[in-house]
């Protein structure tokens, strides 16, 4: 066991904690529950001068002119959705084609949100970032970090981000869109310059299934996803694979969260938080994190949290396993000016 503090950064009042490292584990502030870090978790209606109708027969009819009134709207490439859609169109069937995925995610955030379907075990290789004029820029991301700065002194004297460092390779999320995978993969090129894949802005909402982000890389946080604070995200049966963040004191290799987001049957696997002191190889935290049956496998990081870092987070963890991940500090997890619930 060995003790670890955070150094002569002032932290946030009110939040005073010792840390220690075991098995593993490094925690601080608040951890409870712990038992294993690891665990591997038919009436009718006649009315008069009316043709009697059924209850069923009047369905039929309806959802047959739902049908007619929708393949009018959608066209031929839409797919009627077996649950309804986030947005105003169903769902839409995307071929197997990069910039086929960026078209329909320019149209989704236009048309105010949108489901996407991705072709079954498709490849989608990105060459490139999206370049687009990010509206969080209007002055919203300086307030945020100005407030985080006060919040916490010490801050400040961290060099403040370069915009043209906060790229993806995807249109940046501002509505309601899902994503599901049918098993495909979205992967950036070996050759390219960095880029993650998804960046969710303050009040977009995200959710991925059943799908792989490979190989995504950032020069700041978030290798292959960047959750804002203020946006949500829901990841199902995701596997983030071989993602760097290149930040020199941020991190989360596969994922950044500094919003709301719940992850479930997921796996990070390969992952790192590369920078001098970076934090959370498979995914870091700042936000509320709801983390479920999922396992974290040979990710690393410089700093702490080689699996799990959570940060100034909230996180509940259940079910989920760390194997052969490393760290300076913390392993498989680190919870660092945090609360964190493990069981």
């Amino acid at each position: 066991m060995s003790t670890y503090r955070e150094g002569d950064r002032a932290s946030r009042p009110r939040r005073r904690s010792r840390w220690f490292l075991a098995g593993g584990l490094l925690a601080g502030s608040l951890v409870v529950g712990v038992a294993g870090a690891a665990a591997a978790a038919d009436r009718a209606l006649t009315l008069p001068g009316l043709a009697r109708l059924t209850p069923a027969a009047d369905d039929d009819r309806r959802d047959g002119d739902r049908r007619a009134t929708q393949q009018d709207q959608d066209g031929p490439e839409q797919d009627r959705p077996s649950t309804p859609g986030t947005g105003k169109r169903g769902v839409v069937s995307v071929p197997c084609d990069a910039a086929k995925l960026v078209a329909a995610l320019v149209t989704a955030n236009a048309e105010g949100g949108g489901e996407l379907r991705l072709a079954p075990k498709c490849r989608y290789t990105l060459t490139e970032a999206f370049h687009e004029t990010d509206q969080y820029d209007g002055g919203i991301r300086d307030a945020r970090e100005a407030a985080d700065a006060a919040e916490t002194p010490g801050d400040a004297e961290a060099p403040p981000h370069n915009p043209a460092d906060d790229t993806a390779g995807l249109p940046v999320i501002y509505q309601a869109i899902t994503i599901d995978g049918a098993g495909a993969t979205i992967a950036r090129d070996a050759q390219a310059a960095p880029f993650r894949f998804f960046t969710v802005r303050d009040g977009g909402e995200l959710t991925l299934r059943d799908m792989e982000l490979h190989n995504g890389r950032s020069a700041i946080e978030g290798g292959s996803v960047h959750v804002v604070h203020g946006a949500t995200a829901v990841v199902e049966r995701v596997t983030v694979s071989q993602s760097t963040s290149l930040s020199p004191e941020g991190g989360g290799g596969g994922i950044f969260n500094d919003g709301n987001m719940v992850v479930t049957d997921s796996t990070f696997v390969g992952n790192s938080a590369s920078g001098a002191a970076g934090k959370g190889g498979g995914l870091l935290n700042g936000g509320v994190l709801t983390l479920k049956r999922s396992e974290f496998h040979r990710n690393s990081a410089n700093g702490y949290g080689g699996g799990l870092g959570n940060y100034r987070g909230a996180a509940d963890v259940e079910s989920v396993s760390f194997t052969q991940n490393s760290a300076a500090q913390g392993g498989g997890l680190a919870s660092f000016s945090a609360r964190t619930k493990v069981s």
